[in-house]
């Protein structure tokens, strides 16, 4: 007997298509974005960067180099530990391993250590994390110059889909009003595979209501624990955007990105001890948040740095939000608690009274005698 079954499925498929997959909007794509890049929670890396560049100047022009021209390549590595909202780097320059600086951020607090130099900087900064090579690891996935959230900005601003490219949702983000990064526009393509994560990006900045091409960023991806997509290498090339150049609107250099497998790990626990910068006695400290400048010494400043912050908001009274230069910051030694600006002020006082009772006692000795 003839087994009719199969001819009567594919009828049924033929009158009956599948049902298309339900397109997302450009909120929900965001979304999804932010929620693959959050899946990693912590990280202990140790990165490769090289930065190739192409230009040179001859007679005061800069041009690209010909065939043959070469110059050495800059070499940077560095050491990234992340946990929540914290961040601590260690970055070295060339292939010696030349110390660098640390930097160490938290959201909110931005901590500079130069150890070459002996001075540390602490202050609000929401916009630098990272080497000058490459400005941080997660530049490439989520993060504009490392502290900036570029999801965040990509949700309030008013994106738009443009056509898929095969499987791949392209997010164009144009450039705002005002806030952060304002004359910026960039555009991602997130690989709905892999978490939403970013395979590549490109960067604008807008002057003068005109696009000059900033940069361009390609990702590679790797499934670095079950069902979480992390970079493990990028390309950004950085284009020349002075519009007076003759090559204006050339790639200028290439920065390459690489992450250590061997020695890096990905959502692992790590103790709050590895972000903090331990500064040593004798150290300069230039704290701008309390607008103090002292050295560290044997006795901690704290018990006395609060009383020299509040007069020394006055100094900078009537100065625009977050302008904190040097000239305008309090000098001060690292001394015991014991020695405040107020007990200092009356033991020279004191002192003052014995220096003039016993030029006193001296004049009436003479005329005495």
């Amino acid at each position: 007997m003839l087994n009719l079954a199969p001819y009567l499925v594919v009828c049924l498929f033929m009158q009956f298509p599948p049902a298309p997959v339900p397109s997302l909007s450009v909120g929900e794509v965001i979304d999804r974005w932010d929620a693959g890049s959050r899946l990693i929670e912590s990280y202990d890396l140790v990165i490769e960067l090289v930065d190739v560049g192409y230009t040179v100047r001859l007679g005061g022009v800069e041009r690209l180099t010909n065939p043959g021209e070469t110059f050495p390549n800059l070499y940077f590595y560095s050491h990234i530990f992340k946990k929540d909202v914290k961040r601590f780097g260690e970055f070295r320059g060339d292939g010696a391993g030349q110390h660098g600086s640390e930097l160490l951020f938290d959201g909110v607090t931005f901590t500079s250590a130069h150890l070459s130099q002996n001075n540390y900087s602490i202050q609000q900064n929401y916009n630098i994390f990272g080497s000058y090579a490459y400005e941080d690891y997660e530049s490439t996935y989520r993060t504009v110059l490392g502290s900036s959230d570029r999801v965040v900005m990509s949700r309030e601003r008013a994106s738009r889909l443009l056509p898929r490219e095969g499987s791949l949702y392209v997010v164009d983000v144009p450039e705002a009003k005002a806030g952060d990064f304002s004359n910026m526009a960039w555009r991602v393509w997130l690989d709905p595979s892999r978490n939403f994560m970013p395979v590549k990006w490109s960067e604008w900045l807008v002057q003068s209501g005109q696009r000059i091409r900033n940069c361009d960023c390609e990702v590679e991806l790797r499934e670095v624990a079950s069902s979480v997509w992390a970079p493990v290498g990028a390309k950004r090339s950085v284009y020349n955007k002075n519009k007076k150049s003759p090559i204006f609107g050339k790639v200028g250099s290439d920065e390459f990105l690489k992450v250590d497998m061997a020695k890096s790990r990905f959502n692992i626990p790590i103790p709050d001890d590895r972000f903090v910068i331990k500064i040593p006695d004798g150290a300069t400290v230039t704290d701008r948040i309390r607008n103090v400048v002292y050295t560290k010494g044997a006795s901690d400043p704290d018990t006395y740095l609060s009383s020299l912050a509040a007069e020394g908001k006055k100094a900078v009274e009537g100065l625009p939000p977050g302008d904190r230069a040097p000239k305008d910051l309090i000098f001060v030694p690292d001394r015991p608690g014991f020695w405040t600006q107020g007990r200092a002020i009356a033991a020279g006082a004191v002192a003052l009274v014995v220096a003039l009772g016993a030029i006193a006692v001296r004049r009436m000795r003479g005329r005495a005698a």
